[in-house]
């Protein structure tokens, strides 16, 4: 659905910072003995007005190219015959020998195995079509593990021969796995919730709790786990022996986000509102000695506005920046600065020498207009507002991939390994470096790259609507109010009009509107505008885990349909909505969103009042019985229509 009135903002490329000399205390993610220092703790190199200056400059060449294939106006338009997923980042390991890297290719189904001192490609595992494979680990024995985002298992396997040891269903989606050395334990985190603990050599399953929902990345801490969750970027730390919550933890906001909201506005923020809020966890890694890092986007808590160029501000400059955090075994997490004009960071890594952060930005960046750009950045954890890149000239130690990098590690060289995912290959980012070709399988798609392009906002689709879902974010907008962003997930075609108010009649006004005007990105023609919206909806459900209780979803289900209750009056058909604009006690009328996939939505309503699906029933936010007439049922019956509702 696009009917929030956050809109599909669009940004292009992928933007590849290299942050030197900065994390003193960052090691490699390998087992180390050494207890590091921490990362918060680089020379202090700030000019004291809130600007990042670099200490060792080392900016890199950008490539010639300045806009994606089939991505300016006019450009022949490409349709891939399988659409590729939504960037998900962060499925390329290098193993612990050093020189053997092992790359997981969700748009071609299949995980790709390189000898980086040989440059060649050693073999190549072909999963199932839309298996969707994801995070890999290296086990004790030299095996690796990989997830399988929509095929709900894990496949071990031996990197040599590309030989499957064991295929093991886990839960409808997982998504972050971690490999306990001491316990010779697997820890699988699934967006369902789940968290699933297997016996590395056999995949067999010793334990599963339920935590809360949207799970991304899990590391191991000695007796800990840190388990991140993907749209709020909160982390859970929980006992690795039972899965028991221990704390809830929140990245604390860079600098800049935590500075008062200060502005003229028709809508005038609370006293103590911040800047910015920390969203969308990207990626989350070990740190050798305890602890775990992890970057994520910063969104800001600025009115926007509905006229043209209307997306602009935000605490560096844009609504949207990326933070990097570190989560100590014990004690208070310490972020970074805000760095500037980036959204997306899908994937980072730090060298075994402590001496580079590297991080990919899908976002891009007003520095360099180029599709691909990479910069050296001053120490990133020094205590200023917001971090700024060098102008991308001089001399270089790395270079900028020539694909489109959605993930990167570094080797046991200290090499920069990246992967792009268009076309395959593997690259080796020092200036003597080479490529190596990982599958001649096209996936180029003019929907998909308009979806991941930059405008000089600084702003994408996929930054608002991560992995073509949504950030579950509540944006404040001039003339309209608040609105929280919607889920793309399962298509749109045939939801038109869209946006809550459904005041875009098509995609073609949605387009002009908000990408050209509000976002400040170049016209689209109609064949762009149409190959965005096939694309679109071809971007399936998320894989949910279902409610154990069936007789209450049973039961929700009748009262759902019951005239007297009226739900189905206006949320029915396939995708549960009949496209109209309906009066619900809210005070406007509004469109009638699908309720498929609803359980993986929090919050809810136009404007998030519900923090849960129960929440919607209270008469202070869902409307009341203008909105369903539900006031004559009891608790019992409300506890089983929420439990139908998840199911959906």
């Amino acid at each position: 659905m696009v009917r929030s009135s956050r809109p599909l903002g669009l940004v292009a490329g992928s933007v590849l910072w290299l942050a030197g000399a900065c994390i003193p205390g960052a090691r490699d993610l390998g087992d180390d003995p050494a207890a590091p220092q921490p990362i918060n703790n680089p020379p202090a190199a700030g000019n004291g007005n809130g600007t990042m200056v670099p200490t060792t400059p080392m900016p890199m060449r950008p490539p010639a190219a300045t806009t994606p294939p089939g991505a300016a106006p006019g450009a022949p338009v490409v349709n891939a015959e399988v659409k590729p997923p939504a960037v998900s980042g962060g499925t390329l390991v290098v193993l612990r020998d050093g020189k053997t890297a092992v790359a997981a290719d969700p748009d071609r189904d299949a995980v790709f195995t390189v000898d980086l001192e040989s440059e060649r490609l050693v073999s190549t595992l072909q999963l199932q079509p839309g298996d969707e494979p994801g995070r890999l680990v290296e086990t004790e024995a030299g095996q690796v593990v990989v997830v399988l985002r929509r095929g709900g298992a894990l496949v071990s396997f031996t990197p040599a021969s590309a030989a499957v040891i064991k295929r093991q269903a886990v839960c409808p989606a997982p998504r972050g796995i971690a490999f306990d050395a001491a316990s010779k334990r697997l820890h699988v985190a699934c967006s369902g919730g789940e968290l699933v603990t297997l016996a590395a050599a056999t995949l067999g399953e010793e334990k599963r709790v339920v935590l809360d929902r949207d799970l991304r990345d899990v590391v191991v801490s000695g007796d800990q786990l840190f388990v991140s969750r993907f749209r709020s970027a909160e982390v859970l730390k929980v006992k690795a022996v039972d899965g028991s919550l221990i704390e809830r933890l929140r990245p604390p906001g860079s600098l800049a986000a935590n500075r008062p909201l200060i502005e003229m506005s028709s809508m005038p923020a609370p006293a103590n509102r911040r800047s910015a809020e920390p969203s969308v966890a990207w990626r989350m890694r070990p740190l050798a000695g305890g602890g775990a890092v992890m970057i994520h986007q910063e969104s800001g808590n600025g009115e926007l506005g509905t006229d043209a160029g209307g997306y602009g501000g935000g605490p560096c400059k844009s609504p949207m920046g990326s933070t990097v955090v570190e989560f100590r075994s014990d004690g208070a997490p310490v972020t970074s600065g805000q760095i500037m004009m980036t959204s997306m960071p899908v994937d980072f890594d730090i060298s075994a020498d402590r001496k580079y952060f590297a991080m990919i930005s899908l976002g891009g960046s007003p520095f360099s207009r180029t599709p691909v750009s990479v910069g050296l950045l001053a120490p990133i954890f020094q205590q200023t507002d917001c971090v700024q890149p060098p102008p991308p000239e001089g001399p270089i130690e790395f270079r900028p991939p020539a694909g489109e990098a959605v993930a990167v590690a570094f080797d046991g060289k200290g090499r920069l390994v990246a992967q792009t995912r268009e076309p395959a290959r593997l690259e080796i980012l020092t200036h003597k470096g080479g490529s190596v070709k990982l599958s001649d399988v096209s996936r180029a798609d003019t929907g998909h790259q308009i979806f991941h392009m930059v405008t000089s906002a600084g702003l994408a689709c996929a930054a608002c609507h991560p992995e073509g879902g949504d950030d579950g974010r509540v944006w404040r907008f001039t003339k309209i109010g608040e609105r929280r962003t919607q889920n793309l997930l399962g298509g749109i075609g045939g939801t038109a009009p869209f946006h809550w108010d459904g005041d875009m009649k098509d995609l073609t006004h949605l387009m002009g509107e908000v990408f050209t005007g509000r976002m400040r990105g170049p016209s689209l023609d109609s064949k762009q505008v149409e190959a965005l919206g096939s694309w679109l909806d071809k971007l399936p459900a998320l894989p949910r885990t279902m409610p154990t209780d069936t007789t209450a979803i049973d039961r929700g289900k009748v009262l759902f349909h019951d005239t007297k209750v009226a739900c189905a009056t206006c949320h029915k058909g396939e995708l549960m909505t009949d496209n109209s604009s309906r009066l619900v006690g809210t005070g406007r009328m509004l469109q009638v969103p699908s309720l498929r996939g609803l359980a993986t939505r929090a919050p809810f309503m136009h404007n998030g009042c519900a923090k849960t699906i129960a929440d919607r029933f209270d008469v202070t936010c869902g409307g009341g019985d203008a909105h369903g007439v539900t006031s004559h049922l009891d608790k019992a019956q409300l506890a089983d229509l929420v439990t139908y509702l998840e199911s959906l």
